[in-house]
Order: C-alpha cells, then sequence, then structure tokens
C-alpha cells in the first residue's frame, strides 16, 4: 500500500500530465485556426483582385487596396502572423521543456 505521500505526488504528476495535454491540444487549435484564417484571407484578396474598379467609376479620392494592386503586402502580412504563431509554439514547447527539467531536478534532489 502506498503512503499518503507517494499518492499526492502521483496525483500531482497526473494532474501535470494532463495540463499539458490540454494546452498541446489548445497550441494545434490555435495553430490550425490561424492557417485556415490565413487560407481564407489569400482567398478573399484573390477574389477582390479580380474586381475591376478604378477611382473614376467609384469616384473615390485616394489610393484604394483594391485599385493599387498591393495583394503582395496582404499576404507579406499574412505570412508574418503565421511565422509568428510558429515562432510562439516554438517558443512555449522550449519553455515547456525547461520547466520539466528544472522540475525533473528537484525531484532529484
Amino acid at each position: 500500500m502506498r503512503s499518503i505521500e507517494e499518492k499526492l505526488l502521483l496525483l500531482h504528476s497526473r494532474a501535470e500530465k494532463l495540463e499539458r495535454q490540454r494546452e498541446k491540444r489548445l497550441l494545434s487549435l490555435t495553430g490550425g485556426l490561424t492557417a485556415v484564417s490565413a487560407l481564407i484571407l489569400i482567398v478573399c484578396v484573390m477574389n477582390f483582385g479580380n474586381l475591376s474598379h478604378s477611382l473614376q467609376e467609384t469616384s473615390l479620392s485616394g489610393a484604394s487596396l483594391l485599385n493599387e494592386n498591393v495583394g503582395a503586402y496582404v499576404i507579406v502580412a499574412i505570412a508574418a502572423a503565421v511565422a509568428a504563431s510558429i515562432l510562439t509554439g516554438f517558443c512555449l514547447r522550449r519553455h515547456d521543456r525547461l520547466i520539466e527539467k528544472k522540475r525533473e531536478g528537484k525531484g532529484n534532489e
């Protein structure tokens, strides 16, 4: 039969494992949603690029994103957002590993 301290230690380790699994699922979901959002924005930019508006037809007196062919800037912004999400994911994983190593170091002492 296990002592109370052993049972508590086992309980805490299981709780931490479940928390890590939940965080990994959340991170995966966030990455998936980011990818879907990027695809939707790319499709929107492509569809708006097919419209033939001119400043005279719409009676606009300023620069318009649709008329100035700046779709590349939008794609660069999307790529930057995706890259930022990936970098954040790597940083979170590294942070988790460092915390895990610290916990293992404390457990051995």
